[in-house]
Formats: structure tokens, sequence, C-alpha cells
């Protein structure tokens, strides 16, 4: 099977329909065959704003093979043939006008070729809005398909502010040590597992995977985590684990944990992210990642690995959601009354989390009192919207960390 109908399978498959009209594809990249299925497939799009299924495709194609690798791997090899192609024709054109004596006039074709091949990873990028439907056709296609319009973090406050996590989307959740960072980031987790059955890819870089899976289950059970990492559990405890673990595997969705070793790579994180093609990626200890540049300190390498990640997911088409750490002056600052502890310049390591986030979530409060049931999370930094904070359940009997929301009058109980 020819290359390009590889590429139109590989984007099909991953249901890929912003990824075609982003790759600015048109009918001179495709030979033979390929022209009538790049046909089928462009007018479908057309037409119902979203590219057919494999089954109807086949039902057209039945010759078809399969296409295993992802779509970018087979795009290079297309727009490499295109580009030997239009460079060989313009070639063997100016070459004619050479031996017309005509020098000036090949020089033009020659340069008028590269600009235009050039121009087409420029072009990529570029959207026309007066003549582009991108938002019309992600309206039909939440409709259509009935989805959520991204990944929710499980609070309503946030997930109302963020109006969803898409592709590219990175959010921050900053605190202290022992501040909470990973039982936040873990029911987030949790949330788009259970609640969107969104398939989830959990980095730790700081906890092995047992230690990780034993707080999922103490939320999911609700069953304290330290009862089950000792294995001290009641009838009734034991019984809700037990139950929880049934409902887990019946999901259509799934859950994996990695476990960084405190020096995970970006690359070698999104190794795995090619391969089980999460929806969202959640890395715990961010600041921990090692870099394959040995010399870089540790400055250097966290703002590195950084721009690093929102690259690699805006490639893949996912948001991540990464913890990092306030530094020392957050803590002065805390005790001196400013800032509750920490602002977006008070990041440890790199002023890069803050500006390239398009959220970031400042956790601030120690244990005392006061927070010995709950806990304020600010958002520092929104994409869409001024900042705000909410309050959120810390309950470790109940293992809830769910958004304490105020009650409504008629839920209210009088006596």
């Amino acid at each position: 099977m020819d290359v390009g109908a590889q590429l139109l399978l590989a984007l099909i498959r991953e249901k890929q329909a912003r990824e075609f009209v982003r790759y600015q594809l048109h009918k001179d990249m495709f030979f033979g065959t390929e022209v009538k299925l790049f046909d089928f497939v462009a007018a479908h799009l057309a037409k119902h704003h979203q590219l057919p299924q494999m089954e109807t495709v086949k039902d057209q194609f039945p010759d078809l093979g399969k296409a295993g690798e992802p779509p970018k791997f087979y795009l290079e090899q297309v727009e490499q043939r295109y580009t030997h192609k239009t460079l060989n024709g313009v070639l063997l054109d100016a070459n004619g006008l050479m031996k017309e004596q005509d020098s000036f006039g090949a020089l033009d074709m020659v340069e008028e070729a590269v600009q235009l091949l050039r121009s087409r990873a420029l072009q990529k990028d570029i959207t026309d809005f007066g003549s582009s439907t991108i938002v019309q056709d992600e309206i039909s296609r939440i409709k259509l398909l009935n989805e959520d319009p991204g990944i929710q973090l499980g609070w309503p406050t946030f997930d109302a502010m963020s109006s969803g996590l898409r592709g590219g989307d990175l959010v921050s959740l900053v605190g202290r040590m022992a501040l909470g960072k990973t039982w936040f980031l873990l029911y987030s987790a949790l949330h788009a597992w259970r609640k969107q059955h969104k398939n989830v890819l959990a980095v730790s870089m700081e906890m092995d995977v047992l230690s990780i899976a034993q707080r999922l289950m103490g939320i999911t059970s609700k069953v304290n985590s330290k009862h089950i990492r000792l294995a001290d559990l009641t009838t009734v405890e034991l019984s809700r684990i037990t139950k929880a673990a049934k409902e887990g595997k019946k999901l259509p969705s799934h859950l994996w944990l990695m476990d960084g070793n405190l020096n995970a790579e970006v690359d070698q994180v999104f190794t795995v992210v090619r391969q089980m093609k999460p929806d969202v990626l959640l890395i715990d200890g961010a600041y921990l990642m090692g870099h394959p540049n040995p010399r870089l300190d540790k400055f250097k390498r966290v703002d590195a690995n950084v721009e690093l990640i929102k690259r690699r997911a805006s490639e893949m088409g996912i948001p991540a959601v990464l913890s990092y750490q306030f530094n020392r002056q957050a803590v002065k600052k805390y005790k001196g009354g400013k800032n509750e502890g920490g602002a977006i310049e008070d990041i440890a390591y790199s002023d890069a989390i803050g500006q390239i986030s398009s959220a970031v979530l400042g956790l601030h409060q120690e244990d005392s009192v006061e927070t010995a049931n709950q806990r304020i999370i600010n958002v520092l930094k929104c994409r869409t919207e001024k900042p705000g904070k909410f309050t959120v359940k810390w309950d470790f009997y109940g293992m809830d960390f769910s958004e304490l929301l105020p009650e409504k009058a008629s839920q209210l109980k009088f006596v």
C-alpha cells in the first residue's frame, strides 16, 4: 500500500479530523488510487464534520491494507515525496529554459517552487479566520459525538473557568512539600478515568507504582489509604475495595501508571504516550524529570523540560497536568501575610512554568485547625478567566478531595 493511503488510514484510525485540515493536504500530494481515497475522505469530512469510520472506508476500498504507525510518520514521507516530485518537475522545466539561454526565467521558476515548498510548513500553523469553519466544526463535533469539550479536573469551579482542557494545554499544580499535590493530581486522574471515561497516563517521579495504586484505591473505595498500605482492614473496608476493583474492570477506559524513578526524560515518557495513546497525561513531580544533556543544571533542565512537554503534548493533541513546587521565597511571603504564600513568580526553578502553562493552581495552606478538613486552591492563572479560588475537601476519613460547593437553599435541612 502506498504511503499516501497509509497516511489517510492513520488519520482515520486516530480520528484526527483537525490534523487532516491542519496538515494542508491536497490532491497533488497523492498518486494513483490514493487520489480516489483522498477525495472520498475529504468529501466525508466536509459533509459530516468528521472523518469516516474505518469500516466505511474499507467497504468502499476493500483492498486497503493497514497503517500501524502514527500519522506524522507517514506525513513526513508524503511531504518528502511531494517535494521530490515538485522539485524534479521544476528542475526539468528550468533546464529547458537554460537551454534557451533564459537563465533569469529558470531562476524565477526555481525560487518560486522553493518558496512554495518552504511555506507549507508555516501554512500548517496558520488559519484564515475569514474562510475557516474551525469554530463551527468544533461545535458540530461536540454535538454530533456528544463529547465533553475537554478534559476536566473534577472541580466544577475550575472546570467552568477552563472550559475543559484541550490538546496542548498545560496545567501546573504548584505547592510546597506535603501540601497535597499528589492527592489532588490523583483525584483529577480518577475523575477523567471514571467520570469522563478517558484514557489516562499518570507518571510519578517520586513514588513507586504500588504506592500510587494504593492511594488511588483509597480514593476510589473511600477507604483510608493508610489502612490499605498496612493491610489493616475491616470487613466493610475490604468489601469496598473489592467492589471498587470490580467496577474499575468494567470501565471502557484505562488508567495507566508509570514509575518515573526520579530520572525519566520527557521523550521517554512520550514514547509511552505514543504507544498507549492516552487522552490526558499527568506527571507528579515534573521538576524531577531528567534531560539527555547531563551538563544542564537543575534550573536549565526544568526550563528545557517544561517547554518540551508543552511541545510534545501539542504534537500528540493531549493536555498535560504537572505538579511543581514553590520556592522558599513563597514560604517567607506566607509568613509575612503576602500573596497567601506564593504567586506565579515564586514557582521554583523556572519562570517558563508560569509563562507556558495555560493554567496555574496554587496550594498555599499548611496544616492547621482551620485547614484540617478543607483546603483553598488559588487559580493564579487561567487561559480564559481572571484569577480566582475555590475550596476543596481535605477528608482522609472519607477519602474525599472534591470541591466544597455552597449548599443551595433547596438542599438545606431545617429542624
